[in-house]
């Protein structure tokens, strides 16, 4: 009987070690490392705000698509902007 618990556990902190992994390898492609550092002038806490997102636009486009991508990452975005940002 102790012998089947401690197998038990065993197999359970196993699993869940594999488990780990393979989240650690798939969400791993989900950081994009040129918007994550910190090196940048705005203050990304406060999301990507509609004067943020007219401010960035230049004959109709878009001229920094990174810095909207490091807004929206650390922050978020506005309700009232979202389906123009998509």
């Amino acid at each position: 009987m102790k012998k089947q618990i401690i197998s038990r556990a065993f197999y359970g902190w196993l699993a869940h070690c594999r488990h780990l992994r393979t989240v650690r390898t798939h969400l791993s492609g989900l950081v994009h490392h040129k918007i994550v550092s910190q090196d940048r002038p705005m203050d990304a806490t406060f999301g990507l705000t509609g004067d943020m997102w007219w401010s960035m636009h230049e004959d109709g486009q878009v001229n920094d698509e990174e810095e909207i991508y490091r807004l929206v990452y650390f922050g978020g975005c506005d309700h009232e902007i979202r389906a123009e940002v998509c």
